[in-house]
């Protein structure tokens, strides 16, 4: 098994009841191998640091798991600079399994033919917390630099900016048995055809994200509401994003109080905004800036009310960032 990773520093290595821990560990980037795991119930990887100067023929760069009895938990890590072939998926990542968990991770130039970054498909839950992602691909090619498919989706504090790609610059998902999108930001993203904003599924939640110089192209909007979906958005910071702002092909959208800062048409389809929303930037909102080594994400997190402090333990490196947002 370690033939998959050649370490350049001190690691842990455990089997135990169906249980892989990896911690404490770098990824060689000329080994340009994979990390394949054909067994154990939990795979966990924490504190761990992968860069790849190849790009490997496969799906899943540094990471490869279809099996839907398997959970993976990552933690505390760096993805740099990871790249599969033009005819594959999942730059980092390609996951099929029953559930994920994904905090504390920075994401840095991945690039793959769809899922720039990961491709996370679980049948009970997919969690992200505290996820930067930025700066994948130079070059408009790709579609999503992440993208989750059914159980239990949740989301929170994620940054997804500066991505250049085909279609679905910032995040998408699909069929969902359920959706929460908090503290989030989805910024400066460029799509060649459309969209930054894509989720296709039954009912969801989003509440306090900034969504920032984007744009799409085409008619379906930067923000795309695909399918049958009831959505409920609240607390939304949306400022400077070119073409249609929200569309919703059949489903229900509800909009309330937020900030809508929009010159081209904000609405198309079943899309309806209350009247406690505001349409121009009467107050001042103050929102201080953090940045995550490697990642230079410059992340803007909605925040409205209140002071917080947070700190993030990203590989090696500790990032710690004040943010304050209030009117006035």
């Amino acid at each position: 098994m370690l033939s998959f990773l050649h370490m350049l520093n001190r690691m842990s290595f455990i089997f135990k009841n169906g249980y892989t821990l990896l911690s404490n560990c770098q990824y060689d980037p000329f080994s340009c191998q994979r990390y394949d795991t054909d067994f154990n119930f939990l795979i966990e990887l924490n504190n761990c640091v992968f860069s790849m100067n190849c790009v490997y023929s496969g799906s899943g760069g540094i990471l490869y798991i279809s099996n839907t009895q398997k959970n993976l938990r990552i933690s505390n890590s760096v993805f740099f600079s990871c790249h599969v072939s033009s005819n594959f998926d999942g730059g980092a990542i390609y996951l099929v399994a029953n559930s994920s968990n994904l905090q504390n991770i920075c994401a840095y130039y991945c690039s793959s033919r769809y899922f720039l970054f990961g491709f996370l498909d679980c049948l009970y839950e997919n969690y992200l917390g505290f996820l930067s992602i930025t700066k994948c691909n130079e070059v408009f090619s790709g579609v999503h630099p992440i993208a989750m498919v059914r159980g239990f989706q949740v989301i929170k504090s994620l940054n997804s900016s500066y991505n250049k790609v085909l279609q679905s610059s910032g995040f998408g998902n699909n069929i969902p048995s359920n959706f929460l999108m908090e503290y989030c930001q989805l910024s400066n993203n460029q799509a060649q055809t459309s969209i930054c904003l894509h989720l296709h599924g039954n009912k969801g939640t989003i509440s306090f994200i900034n969504i920032i110089h984007n744009n799409s192209p085409n008619s379906y909007g930067v923000s795309l509401f695909d399918g049958s979906a009831q959505y409920a958005l609240d607390n939304v910071v949306a400022s400077n994003n070119t073409d249609i702002l929200l569309y919703s092909t059949s489903g229900q959208v509800l909009v309330s109080e937020s900030f809508i800062f929009h010159t081209n048409q904000i609405i198309s389809g079943p899309i309806q905004i209350q009247t406690n929303c505001i349409f121009e930037f009467t107050n001042a909102i103050h929102i201080n800036f953090y940045s995550t080594h490697l990642c230079e994400s410059e992340n803007r997190l909605p925040l409205f009310t209140g002071y917080h402090k947070m700190k993030i333990i990203l590989g090696m490196f500790i990032v710690f960032g004040i943010i304050s947002s209030e009117l006035y």
